[in-house]
């Protein structure tokens, strides 16, 4: 839908995304926890990753935002845990989230069956289920109604409350 407008429209997105990173480091060198604070994690997600983590599960983040911008989030200062720069890949490591799950598997050295990638854009999903991965669409986040249906359709696990994400993953672990 958003590809679609930004199409249709006569903007200067690339401008406007220099200025927006320009903006976020400089609000984030001045106030680290002020700008972390802007917008409140999902704490049952926290424990859950925490809890895995904890049994030694590794995660990696396949994210769109700049490593930069959100590795000091991934430290027992602010999350509880710690997810090293290493195992945070961010647009460098792929355009779309298909390349990201490429480096996964050869930095890695695991097979696509392996990785669980949750997400709460159906798109990247849909995008990266043809891989073999294991695609989940967090429903307690961004997700709408008509977004979780296509997941459903396209046979993608739909997570539907923050307070499952630990249980659902950990089960879909010991298949």
């Amino acid at each position: 839908e958003f590809d679609h407008y930004r199409n249709s429209t006569d903007f200067d997105f690339e401008d406007y995304e220099k200025e927006f990173y320009k903006e976020r480091e400089r609000l984030q060198n001045i106030d680290y926890r002020a700008w972390f604070n802007l917008e409140p994690s999902y704490p049952k997600i926290i424990q859950g990753m925490k809890k895995l983590l904890e049994e030694e599960i590794k995660i990696v983040i396949a994210t769109s935002n700049r490593r930069k911008a959100i590795t000091k989030s991934f430290t027992p200062e602010y999350f509880g845990f710690t997810i090293g720069p290493k195992d945070i890949l961010d647009k460098r490591f792929g355009e779309d989230k298909s390349e990201q799950m490429r480096h996964m598997v050869k930095f890695y050295q695991v097979n696509f069956e392996d990785i669980y990638f949750v997400d709460d854009q159906v798109s990247h999903l849909i995008q990266t289920k043809p891989l073999g991965i294991k695609a989940i669409l967090a429903g307690w986040s961004y997700a709408t109604e008509t977004q979780k249906e296509e997941a459903r359709k396209q046979d993608i696990l739909v997570i539907e409350r923050e307070e499952d994400f630990y249980i659902i993953i950990k089960n879909a672990l010991m298949r």
